[in-house]
């Protein structure tokens, strides 16, 4: 195969004999799918400066469930004043080793150490901003406990939040798109890159030549497909 040629993906070449030669595609059927509607806009956000952050889970330590890597980051937020704060899962867990002793149920640990602390940093900073409160975005983990093990993943279940940061806290689906501030921001919780990379076919370059950037073309083809997984079919241990 040429060095940049795709894995197995949605637009399907035309049907070719498989030999150790090289070859390319000649022809594709199909085309790839037309970009989705404008995603939700983050209502009240100020478009002349955009100041987003999408840290990744999980936000605690591998030998306790404080979730003191939450407490650090919602400081920094409040610090720094992000528009939006977009937190991709896992949040808890699923084979988290202290999760087996946690001494309350799944619900609640999601509840008390993470929903409460991003509702206690959104009340805190609607009160000192109130022209422009942060907006906070949870997306989930094939890897969640709470979270439907199936991809794409509904958003999160929980309560409803109290009235006043209602309209500022956001479950979303994985994947999911939103709009910050007039940007669109597409986001999802799965190592594309690395799964892309497992199923492409590349050559080494001829002697002398640049060595190509592998990180920029595997994400080419997450760009120039349109999806958020460019494979088809899918790993084997991905369940969709």
């Amino acid at each position: 195969m040429l060095c940049g040629s795709p894995p197995p993906n949605a637009v399907p070449p035309s049907e070719r004999e498989i030999s150790p030669e090289p070859f390319n595609v000649i022809t594709a059927t199909g085309r790839p799918p037309a970009l989705p509607a404008r995603p939700p806009s983050l209502s009240g956000a100020c478009r002349s400066r955009v100041h987003a952050s999408a840290p990744v889970g999980p936000f605690t330590c591998s030998d306790d469930l404080s979730f003191a890597p939450l407490d650090a980051l919602l400081e920094q937020a409040t610090s720094r004043r992000a528009l939006a704060l977009v937190l991709v899962g896992p949040f808890v867990e699923a084979d988290h080793p202290a999760l087996a002793a946690a001494e309350v149920g799944y619900e609640d640990l999601f509840e008390q150490r993470v929903m409460l602390k991003v509702e206690a940093f959104l009340a805190a900073a609607a009160e000192a901003y109130p022209h422009a409160p942060p907006h906070v975005v949870l997306v989930p983990s094939p890897r969640d406990v709470l979270a439907s093990p199936v991809y794409p993943q509904p958003p999160l279940p929980r309560r409803r939040s109290p009235e006043q940061i209602a309209p500022l806290l956001h479950l979303a689906p994985n994947p999911a798109a939103i709009d910050v501030g007039g940007v669109r921001i597409a986001v999802g919780s799965l190592d594309a890159l690395l799964m892309i990379g497992s199923a492409e076919l590349a050559s080494a370059p001829q002697p002398g030549a640049p060595r190509p950037d592998r990180l920029l073309r595997l994400a080419s083809h997450v760009l120039q497909q349109r999806s958020f997984l460019p494979l088809l079919p899918p790993p084997a241990d991905l369940p969709v």
